[in-house]
């Protein structure tokens, strides 16, 4: 034995040298002699004096000698009656002392530069860590982690953290001041003479000192964000110049990212940079504005969230992978069982000669004999191990699904509610693709819809006498934009709705506020000229949704558009104005409540309508009822028709030329998925008839086409006359294009739809009369009708119900029928909802935002202390604490509208 050999090791045990590599078996018998002679033959130290060493010997499992020979250290001792250590090196957990936090908390510092620098400080950290700690070998992440626990548990004290942080501090401060004050070796010697007289200058100078290192902080931040700032400024710069003069619906796509501080902050920098750097020549024209939104959109976004080389950019549904824990684990179990399977085969004598070879190799693998006399049992424990195996693994991957499909929900939710939503509500299956319609036949099929059918009959009586009762009318008055109705307008606008073909989502028009001052600009110049008005605005993309699962034919399509975000701001714009001239000047009746604001909508149709229906009903009174509904509306109302009703109610004439204008550039491409993995997208189809829709305008614009059809229906002098009114009669309800007629008779309805067909075919607007419907009621009683002339409209029969503004209906409404789907929809989503794997504050926002919705309309509020006893209730301890603000009972009344 070597005699310095306990100087080189520290733990005071004999240590083999510059080992040579040896086998398992060398190793065995090496120890089982070790064991005879009781001779210690491990270097690693004993219990008693491993404390001394631990970080030694949990930071490295090597040892060397002063040749810097490595020698494998052991797993265990190899004590007399152990085991036989297994060969290589052994990973083990780091015990950190309160020195090795503390010192890891100045690497920290120094690394950050104290605070001021921690982009990529992770790299300096591990080097600072090395020079005080050479003989370390973790590595970047594992200190990195070791230092969020310190941060996150409080692991050094703060009386510490502070000594620390002013240790490192004035070391900084030292080390500045050495690179800048080298005085000569006489100026020291006065310093040295005059330091006692000077003593009070001391506590000066140490406060100067300590601003100027404050300064210096705050300086080198500074320039840590000029740095941020001049990046970002330049990549918006370069891609400008790239974008200047490529059209807006030919740029690549837009991320959708998370509007984070860093997003904020970047936009900040922009803003500044372009209410300073830029003037009126820098946009000279709308396309200008738009050209700059996109590029500080790109600019941002690829900042954040850097694209990938290799990344695909168009929107094509991910492929699900399964996770690799879940393969490996699932391997496991198969080769387990494809084991179990062989065995069981091999004693029931099935297989032949590979059988019972494979079952050999098992057998040597399990340290079996196939001759052994206790084979049997030896057998039996194996195969009784292996299922453990089994059941241990399957608990495993459950337990493992459980948390993979708790963090995908919660992620999903997060990311996109309303996906969520649908997949809960078996929404999400996509219809077959493999017989979608040619895109020939399906651009033909809304091509023929959407072409002129010839302008309106402008001289019909009820025109002229729409005009003449719009005389006394004061017009629009002016219609110039502000700056104001632009920030009211863009502050409503959802941030990440889809865009049309100019790529650019609604949260950079919001939030980019340094161009809102030029968008005014142009905005009112185009609407003074419209002939400036470029002809990508009017440009949109139609997506086409599956209706049924048959895609072979064109009309079981349904057509979605997406309009420009910057004409959607601009008919925004218009539709405020526009609606502003109709309340004022009380345009619109009062039978249409759809778009309208300061009304319920659709609660207060339903409410009249019930109200007649009850009477009628109670009091055995006659009552007819007609229910229409228009084939393509808003894909049927002539232009002409559309700029002349306008006119009639004294709309801006300068909006009304814009309009005109841009009616002949509106259109569209159709965009249709194939399969899975591609989508086919046809030439534009130009919207010569009908509304656009997309935007805010086109309700608006529709509802007032409509208008003079309310106004010929009040002036009949028709309809139905509730009991104690003298002269008050209503002969219809509009939401939109849903209409209801009411009359007293059937002769009386008769000319109802009379009066309807013939306005209908002067706008040259069609029924679509599979969808209407009647019915006729005598003192009470239904009772058949007479063929109503021109008009083939179906009636109900006593078990026919029809759907009107979402809830089944005959004359009255089936309350307990609706009560009771209601109810049984509300639970069903409560259930689903509680059925997930969400965590508490998402699953009581899912009851809030998906349950709770499909109450608003039929149930009512009661706000008294004594509910009615013969009422079912559902009180507000049975729903979540947060669902119910007041304490309040929710009483099942009388269902008014069933949300989807």
């Amino acid at each position: 034995m070597n005699k310095n050999s306990h100087d080189d090791n520290p733990y005071g045990v004999t240590a083999s040298v510059a080992a040579p590599v040896r086998t398992r078996r060398d190793v065995q018998s090496h120890t089982g002699n070790s064991r005879a002679s009781g001779t210690l033959q491990c270097s690693r130290p004993t219990r008693s004096n491993r404390n001394i060493t631990s970080t030694s010997v949990n930071e490295s499992s090597t040892s060397s000698d002063e040749s810097g020979t490595f020698s494998e250290s052991p797993r265990r001792l190899a004590l007399p009656n152990r085991r036989a250590p297994p060969l290589g090196n052994v990973r083990r957990r780091k015990k950190w002392s309160s020195d090795d936090n503390s010192d890891l908390l100045r690497a920290y510092l120094r690394a950050t530069k104290y605070d001021t620098c921690k982009f990529g400080f992770r790299k300096r950290m591990l080097i600072e860590w090395r020079l005080m700690r050479p003989e370390s070998v973790l590595t970047e992440n594992q200190l990195a982690t070791q230092l969020t626990s310190i941060k996150r548990n409080n692991l050094v004290p703060e009386i510490i953290t502070q000594t620390i942080r002013t240790e490192e501090m004035e070391r900084m401060r030292r080390e500045t001041d050495n690179s800048n004050t080298i005085k000569t070796n006489n100026d020291t010697e006065n310093a040295e003479i005059n330091v006692e007289n000077e003593q009070p200058q001391i506590d000066k100078e140490e406060q100067i000192e300590t601003t100027r290192m404050d300064q210096e902080i705050e300086t080198k931040r500074t320039e840590l964000i000029n740095e941020d700032k001049i990046r970002i400024i330049n990549h918006f710069e370069v891609l400008k110049l790239s974008y200047q003069d490529t059209e807006a619906n030919h740029r690549p796509s837009l991320r959708k990212i998370k509007p984070n501080k860093k997003v904020h902050t970047l936009l900040q920098y922009l803003n500044n940079y372009i209410r300073e750097s830029t003037t009126d020549a820098d946009f000279p024209n709308i396309e200008a504005v738009q050209t700059i939104v996109y590029c500080v959109a790109r600019a941002v976004t690829e900042e954040v969230v850097p694209e990938q080389p290799g990344e695909r950019t168009i929107n094509k549904p991910s492929e699900v992978k399964v996770p690799k824990w879940k393969e490996r684990i699932e391997k496991k179990i198969n080769r387990i069982r494809s084991t179990l399977n062989k065995i069981n085969d091999w004693k029931k004598n099935k297989g032949g000669r590979k059988l019972r070879k494979e079952v050999k190799s098992i057998m040597k693998s399990m340290n079996l004999k196939m001759n052994d006399e206790h084979l049997d049992r030896n057998l039996a424990v194996k195969i009784n191990e292996m299922k453990q195996k089994i059941a241990v693994f399957g608990k495993k991957l459950r337990r493992y699904n459980l948390s993979h499909k708790r963090k995908t929900q919660n992620k999903l939710f997060s990311k996109n509610e309303k996906t969520f939503y649908a997949s809960l509500n078996n929404t999400t299956t996509t219809p077959s693709t493999s017989n979608t319609v040619p895109i020939g036949e399906l651009e033909e099929f809304w091509r023929n819809i959407w072409k002129n059918k010839g302008d309106h009959k402008k001289e019909a009586p009820w025109i002229v006498e729409e005009k003449q009762r719009m005389n006394e009318t004061p017009g629009m008055e002016s219609c110039n934009i502000t700056i104001t109705d632009v920030h009211e307008v863009v502050r409503k606008l959802h941030n990440w709705k889809a865009p049309g073909p100019d790529k650019i989502q609604n949260f950079w028009w919001k939030n980019l506020t340094a161009v809102h001052s030029y968008l005014v600009r142009h905005i009112n110049n185009i609407i003074e000229h419209p002939e400036e008005t470029p002809q990508f605005i009017t440009l949109g993309i139609t997506y086409m949704k599956a209706k049924s699962e048959d895609l072979s034919k064109p009309q079981n399509y349904r057509p979605i558009t997406c309009l420009n975000t910057l004409y959607k701001i601009i008919t925004s714009l218009l539709a405020n104005k526009i609606d502003n001239h109709v309340d004022e000047n009380q345009i619109l009746t009062e039978e249409q409540k759809g778009c309208r604001r300061k009304t319920q909508g659709c609660k207060e149709q339903l409410i009249i309508d019930g109200i007649i229906a009850n009477e009628a009903k109670k009091r055995h009174r006659n009552v007819s009822v007609a229910w229409l509904d228009y084939q393509k509306a808003f894909d049927s109302v002539p232009h002409s028709y559309l700029i002349d009703v306008l006119n009639i109610y004294k709309v801006n004439g300068k909006i009304v030329n814009f309009l005109q204008h841009c009616m002949k550039s509106w259109r569209t491409q159709l965009l249709v998925n194939n399969d899975r993995k591609t989508s086919v997208k046809t030439n534009p189809i130009p919207i010569e008839s009908g509304i656009f829709q997309g935007d805010s305008l086109s309700p608006i614009l529709f509802i007032i086409c409509l208008n003079p059809l309310s106004r010929l229906l009040q002036s009949s002098n028709l309809g139905y006359k509730l009991k104690g009114s003298s002269t008050q009669r209503l002969s219809h309800l509009l939401y939109v294009d849903d209409a209801k007629l009411y009359a007293e008779n059937e002769q009386d309805l008769g000319k109802l739809l009379t009066i309807t067909k013939t306005f209908s075919e002067n706008i040259r607007m069609k029924f679509g009369y599979d969808k209407c419907a009647k019915i006729i009621y005598k003192k009470g009683k239904k009772t058949t009708s007479q063929n109503i002339e021109h008009l083939n409209i179906k009636e109900l029969d006593d078990t026919e119900k029809y759907k009107y503004l979402g809830l089944d209906q005959h004359l009255i409404r089936d309350t307990k029928e609706l009560k009771d789907k209601t109810e049984k929809k509300l639970h069903t989503r409560i259930n689903k909802i509680l059925n997930t794997s969400l965590n508490g504050k998402n699953k009581v926002k899912a009851v809030n935002t998906w349950a709770i919705p499909t109450i608003t309309y039929t149930f009512r509020n009661r706000y008294d202390s004594k509910p009615n006893p013969s009422h079912k209730c559902v009180s507000h301890q049975t729903l979540p604490t947060t669902t119910i603000r007041r304490k309040r009972t929710l009483e099942l009344g009388t269902p008014l509208e069933e949300t989807n």
